[in-house]
């Protein structure tokens, strides 16, 4: 009686291990889903965009910070929209800005740095065209050390 009173309570706790399995796996495919809705609606809002014209008037590295979808090439930029334009981190472009290779605005003595959107984009252009990213970069600082 024993033994089968034990057989019935690890058969008991198989299932409940199971059923626990079960669970687990049905919450992730929930979070799974819910994933999966939010991309369909940013690749529905991406696709209105395309459709619209919108998007080719934007920036990628700006897209969806714009008012309106499209940017004044006079506008100010902050450290962190010019180094994601460039694609390089906020403590490189301050190296670079500090060598003089990207041109910007201060205000105050020690106050906030912006860049000029148009001239963030024109470098980022220069570099595109070179085909060597990063590595004109590294020409730009050793000219500069000189």
């Amino acid at each position: 009686m024993k033994e089968e009173n034990l057989c019935r309570e690890l058969n008991f706790l198989k299932a409940m291990k199971i059923l626990d399995v079960v669970i687990m796996v049905q919450d992730g495919f929930g979070k799974l889903c819910a994933g999966l809705l939010m991309v369909e609606k940013r690749l529905e809002r991406i696709e209105g965009l395309i459709t619209n014209g919108e998007l080719s008037r934007m920036d990628a590295g700006d897209y969806g910070n714009a008012p309106g979808g499209t940017l004044n090439p006079d506008e100010k930029l902050g450290k962190a929209q010019a180094a994601r334009i460039l694609k390089i981190s906020v403590r490189t472009l301050d190296r670079y800005r500090k060598k003089g290779i990207i041109p910007y605005s201060q205000y105050n003595d020690g106050g906030k740095i912006s860049f000029k959107h148009k001239d963030i984009i024109a470098l980022r252009d220069k570099i595109k065209g070179n085909n060597r990213g990063k590595d004109y970069f590294s020409e730009l600082t050793a000219s500069s050390n000189k």
